[in-house]
């Protein structure tokens, strides 16, 4: 495990470099206060700058869509960082991976939406409701931990599959757990108490 995370350590740092540079690059303009460059030099040279930064994103981008692919898909929770704003990096690759790749990492997703005002609570939500049909499984287990709870927690994710996730499902998905479903929701009152 430790060798997976040196990897991508690695890959990460060449985008941190590379948002350093960008960084230093807008600093060094706007020092120079370029009295010797008309603005339409100015924009030409920051055009030519971002035009750097967007290949070498693309290519860091392409490292880790592949390094994500070459990982066993049980190793992939434990890889990805899902603390505030760093998991909008990782976002867009797992939405590529798609589903069975990612299918580790649906509980974690349904944690997420926990806090709708945690930066990672929306992404998690569409790639949930873009995996579709494949999540009805941990939704039925969700529904299942509830009659019998683990933690208090287990109500709130069931409160959130019912607000937030069902109904952004297909009917033919809904329909796979209707019976469950209308069995959770006479137990429940407007604020997702048990009643």
């Amino acid at each position: 495990m430790s060798d997976l995370i040196t990897q991508l350590n690695k890959i990460k740092d060449k985008k941190f470099l590379m948002e350093q540079s960008f960084c230093k690059f807008i600093k060094s303009v706007n020092e120079r206060n370029d009295l010797y460059l008309s603005t339409e030099d100015q924009i030409d040279l920051f055009h030519e700058e971002l035009s750097k930064i967007k290949v070498l994103k693309d290519t860091i981008i392409k490292e880790l869509m592949i390094f994500y692919f070459n990982t066993p898909d049980e190793k992939l929770p434990e890889l990805i960082d899902y603390t505030g704003f760093k998991f909008y990096e990782d976002f867009e690759i797992l939405k590529e991976l798609g589903y069975p790749k990612i299918r580790y990492l649906i509980p974690i997703l349904f944690e997420m939406l926990l806090d709708s005002n945690w930066p990672c609570s929306y992404p998690a939500k569409n790639l949930l409701i873009e995996i579709g049909e494949p999540i009805i499984n941990h939704i039925k287990i969700l529904f299942e931990r509830g009659l019998n709870p683990i933690n208090i927690d287990d109500y709130d994710l069931i409160e959130v599959a019912i607000t937030k996730i069902i109904p952004e499902l297909s009917s033919d998905s809904i329909i796979k757990i209707k019976s469950e479903l209308i069995q959770r929701i006479e137990f429940f009152d407007y604020s997702g108490n048990e009643l």
